[in-house]
């Protein structure tokens, strides 16, 4: 007899299977990442395909099996002007593509599974590019890979007037320091300031910071060379280059 529950999911991926099935890469409150079928997903008149689309946060019914699969899906939150919108699609892609890269099968994690959705929430509601680099941060730090951003990360001394971001010692060395990562680059006070806030998991700080193209910059380019060197991307210009951040 086919055992059947309930749980809240974040659609993640998804992609073409067999004829007329589809298969899900889904973010649950319960089990973490998870993957499903929908069988007939991709027929004209299938009743649940409409309530699976990318980033919609659902309640979906799941039958257990060897590959379970879903029965019945009805929509918490669509996040409506996500879809409609090339830069706001592009910032939950990103946000997407990280969580299927960085996360682990069957590992669940209620604060994971509650910062996507505030963060697809903050994205869908507000044109502010900045909610990705937050949710770079805290995903990266929630899963243990916290850069140090309040001191040396080397000699553990105050920062300096001059300060380095090393990917490879894992946050910001003092000027001192930064001969023992030639690859460092240099971090502005300004953007140091900024990384706090982003480590302080506080949106309503987040919003609140303004911030120069030409800093925003800086920011990304650590923050992405940084995300880079967790994944170990070998390419990871091709793997930012199509979301415009």
């Amino acid at each position: 007899m086919t055992k059947y529950y309930q749980t809240q999911a974040i659609i993640i991926k998804k992609r073409d299977y067999k004829e007329n099935d589809r298969v899900f890469t889904v973010f649950t409150k319960e089990n973490g990442k998870i993957f499903l079928i929908n069988r007939g997903s991709k027929k004209i008149h299938s009743k649940i395909s409409g309530h699976l689309e990318l980033f919609y946060c659902c309640n979906i019914q799941i039958a257990k099996g060897r590959n379970e699969h879903i029965t019945g899906a009805q929509i918490v939150n669509c996040f409506s002007k996500i879809s409609k919108n090339y830069n706001k699609f592009c910032q939950a892609s990103l946000v997407a593509e990280i969580v299927n890269l960085l996360i682990k099968e069957k590992e669940p994690s209620l604060p994971i599974f509650d910062l996507i959705y505030e963060t697809l929430d903050k994205i869908n509601n507000e044109d502010n590019k900045i909610f990705v680099m937050h949710f770079i941060l805290q995903i990266l730090s929630k899963l243990g890979h916290c850069p140090e951003v309040n001191f040396c990360v080397k000699c553990h001394g105050k920062l300096t007037k001059s300060n380095y971001f090393s990917c490879a010692l894992g946050g910001i060395v003092c000027e001192d320091c930064k001969k023992q990562d030639l690859e460092s680059t240099m971090i502005s006070k300004n953007n140091v300031k900024i990384f706090r806030i982003l480590l302080g998991n506080n949106f309503e700080f987040v919003e609140k910071i303004k911030i120069s193209n030409e800093n925003y910059l800086e920011l990304r380019n650590t923050i992405f060379a940084f995300l880079s060197s967790i994944l170990e991307l070998i390419d990871k210009d091709k793997f930012f280059k199509k979301i415009f951040v």
